[in-house]
């Protein structure tokens, strides 16, 4: 079952994107970031049925909760030092 906040987001944020393009550029992006989001979407599905008996063990899900706090937290960095260079 997907996801409707996906759906929301992928139509917002491409569509704020593809306003800076015309024409042909414009319906390839369109094209692109769709399938992108298709592959996205479908890997996602596809890796958490192939592993979900590793995916089931809380080191597991301990060592993702780490990966995922260090990424916001980069993300957080960068965006504080870009608002105060």
């Amino acid at each position: 079952m997907a996801q409707s906040a996906s759906f929301v987001d992928t139509i917002i944020v491409i569509g704020g994107a593809s306003t800076h393009y015309l024409g042909i550029n414009h319906t390839a992006f369109i094209i692109g970031a769709l399938l992108g989001d298709f592959i996205w979407l479908f890997g996602l599905n596809f890796i958490s049925r192939k592993y979900a008996d590793k995916l089931n063990q809380p080191r597991v899900w301990f060592v993702i909760d780490i990966a995922t706090i260090l990424l916001v937290a980069y993300v957080v960095i960068k965006m504080i030092s870009f608002f105060f260079a």
